[in-house]
C-alpha cells in the first residue's frame, strides 16, 4: 500500500525532514519531525539508510530538494545497499 511509505517501522508518521548532519562515524543521519510530536523534544535524528528502507519516497525527495552533494552521494550509497538486502 501507498501509505506505508509514509510510516517507520515502529508506526510514528513522518511530518518532515527538519535538517541532516554527519555524525562521529561518518554516517548521515536526518532529523525528523513526527505527526502528534510537534515539540522539537520529541523529534529525533535518524540514520539515513533506515529511512531509505522505511519511507523511500519521502526520503529521496529530501535529498533531491537539499540538493547537497554529500547527502546526495550517501543517500545512493544507501539505496544500493537497501537494495542488496532484498
Amino acid at each position: 500500500r501507498q501509505c506505508r511509505r509514509w510510516y517507520d517501522v515502529q508506526r510514528f508518521l513522518v511530518i518532515h525532514f527538519v535538517e541532516w548532519s554527519i555524525n562521529t562515524d561518518g554516517e548521515v543521519d536526518v532529523l525528523v519531525e513526527w505527526r502528534g510530536h510537534p515539540d522539537e523534544s520529541e523529534w529525533t535524528w535518524q540514520p539515513l539508510e533506515q529511512l531509505v528502507e522505511d519511507v523511500p519516497v519521502l526520503i529521496a525527495k529530501y535529498v533531491k530538494d537539499e540538493d547537497h552533494h554529500q547527502l546526495t552521494a550517501a543517500h545512493r550509497q544507501a539505496v544500493w545497499q537497501a537494495a542488496k538486502k532484498t
